[in-house]
């Protein structure tokens, strides 16, 4: 790679994460390549939705597998 192009790399915000990107999703004329599909939801989340814990989930499990009581766990 030219020196240009290393410049351009570490003045992005992403760096090589991005300009990796584009040299996969562009064709080599710089067009944008129409047989790569990018999936975006929808819809937005509702104001009330809050992700699965997957920690919390396991560590209740290993205390309960432990017979430990979890009103005295720290999370």
């Amino acid at each position: 790679m030219s020196r240009s192009v290393w410049r351009n790399l570490s003045a992005a915000p992403y760096g090589l994460a991005a300009f990796g990107w584009r040299a996969f999703a562009e064709k080599e004329n710089g067009e944008t390549d129409k047989s790569i599909v990018v999936f975006k939801c929808e819809k937005p989340l509702p104001k009330n939705f809050e992700p699965f814990n997957i920690d919390r989930y396991l560590a209740e499990k290993i205390l309960k597998e432990l017979d430990i009581d979890p009103k005295y766990a720290i999370f």
